[in-house]
């Protein structure tokens, strides 16, 4: 619909509630601010549309003298953006082609997209492709007379993945960084993504060379296909905050590398939880790794790991190689800490440690260091490894009153089970302190608990060759 009013009219808009399909209307093009009615009725059947430039920013239209000729309505009933200026079109009044600017033109690419979803769902009703339309939609930031506005973007692949039931396509930062808004939904990597390179159009308004900002509270599912994140920076976190590409996930997260990345965090705070995939997992990781980057966190009582910073879901398949973690709290190459309950065990498996350092760093409390783990409580330890890495105690601070316990596995074990672990060309190394705890697994507690029967027969262990598959 190519039209509209400053003043709601009931009888039309009766009909668009009445209407059985989806209502396409124009946002105005005179910088009102709530978009102009019917496209701003705030109805499960209408998708109100403004206009963007070729880069990405509101149009604004002038004519071939210069002269201000209008832009785009804005406001936060307006539903999306998609392009409106200088759109090629054929037109009755001439002969061929001739470009147009307005919100008139940015609506037909919507219903257009809204074609092409029905052709690939023919099923799908008004609602379902209004709420496709937007679930698909990049975020990015315009300028309004208001300010800088967070919007919708259309996509027209993801809008059309989602009517196939296909996961949503993330080939940018900017889409990367928008799951943040959409944390239920399944996603897929496509290419590598830089996290230090210059924006292309879709990524605009997030400043590039800002230090990333973790994705709360992830649910959904994001296959990254083998592809990698590059040049993660993180430098800043609250007391209490998780810190890592995620910041919490509970749900699914595959085929995932994170390379050449570092969180840098100075000694200003307490109790994070901190992992290159995410601070706490309460979900499934599976088939990741990260290589070449580095964790340096001087955080009182912090649970900080390669993969994670404190497990108490499931990590399956997962690599550390050529990185350092190092900190003050539970480290590990893995996980800081794998930890249940007495009803819920989490699991960490088949899983390698290479060319690492994981030391501790000013140490501030009795917390463990680990190879793999640093504090495993309640929790199983499968096939897993640590290959040509010092585990370390770097320096410390009152060395007399603090011994944390350390272990080229785990650093301590508490009511916990562990099968086929080993270790090639690695080593402990005290630093100041003296009289740490150094042993393979460090210090186990309570090993009669019944669930953990497996704490037993630890020489035996220890004289199995590696697992096969990590023989090389």
């Amino acid at each position: 619909m190519s039209g509209g009013y400053n003043t709601n009219y009931a009888n039309i808009e009766q009909a668009v509630r009445n209407f059985p399909g989806l209502l396409i209307a124009t946002a105005g093009n005179n910088a009102q601010n709530n978009g102009r009615f019917p496209g701003a009725l705030n109805l499960p059947n209408v998708i109100g549309v403004g206009a963007l430039d070729s880069s990405g920013q509101r149009s604004i239209w002038r004519n071939s003298a210069g002269v201000y000729a209008g832009s785009s309505g804005f406001g936060t009933n307006i539903d999306i953006f998609a392009p409106g200026t200088d759109i090629y079109t054929t037109d009755r009044c001439v002969v061929g082609v001739r470009r147009v600017n307005g919100t008139s033109v940015a609506a037909p690419h919507v219903a257009g997209v809204a074609a092409l979803m029905l052709s690939a769902n023919p099923n799908l009703t008004g609602p379902q492709l209004r709420n496709h339309i937007l679930n698909s939609a990049d975020r990015i930031y315009i300028g309004t007379p208001i300010g800088t506005m967070n919007v919708r973007s259309l996509n027209a692949e993801n809008a059309v993945r989602l009517a196939h039931g296909l996961p949503l396509a993330v080939r940018t930062f900017g889409q990367l960084h928008n799951i943040r808004h959409n944390t239920s939904g399944s996603f897929q990597l496509m290419n590598n993504i830089d996290l230090s390179s210059n924006f292309q159009v879709l990524n605009r308004g997030i400043n590039p060379n800002m230090p990333w900002t973790p994705i709360p509270n992830f649910t959904g599912v994001l296959d990254g296909r083998g592809y990698a994140i590059e040049n993660m920076n993180i430098t800043s976190a609250g007391n209490g905050a998780n810190v890592g590409l995620f910041g919490i996930n509970s749900g699914t997260i595959t085929n995932l590398r994170i390379h050449n990345s570092n969180i840098n965090l100075p000694y200003d705070g307490v109790s994070n939880n901190i992992g290159f995939i995410a601070g706490i997992n309460h979900g499934t990781i599976r088939n990741v790794g990260v290589f070449s980057s580095y964790i340096e966190a001087i955080r009182w009582n912090a649970n900080i790991g390669g993969i994670v910073g404190i497990n108490h879901g499931e990590i399956n398949t997962a690599r550390f190689e050529f990185g350092h973690v190092i900190g003050a709290g539970n480290l590990g190459g893995i996980a800081g800490a794998n930890m249940g309950t007495t009803t819920s065990h989490p699991w960490v498996r088949h899983t390698e440690i290479r060319h690492a350092t994981i030391g501790h760093h000013l140490v501030h409390v009795n917390r463990a260091v680990g190879g793999i783990v640093g504090h495993n409580e309640r929790a199983f330890l499968w096939d897993s490894s640590v290959h040509n890495t010092v585990v370390t105690n770097i320096s410390v601070w009152n060395a007399w009153q603090f011994s944390p316990p350390m272990g080229l596995i785990v650093g301590t074990l508490h009511y916990s089970n562990l099968e086929r672990v080993g270790r090639t060309n690695s080593y402990l190394r005290r630093g100041a302190l003296a009289d740490s705890q150094l042993a393979f697994f460090g210090r186990f507690w309570d090993p009669s608990w019944p669930w953990a029967g497996n704490v037993t027969g630890i020489t035996h262990i220890l004289s199995l060759p590696l697992p096969e598959e990590f023989a090389a």
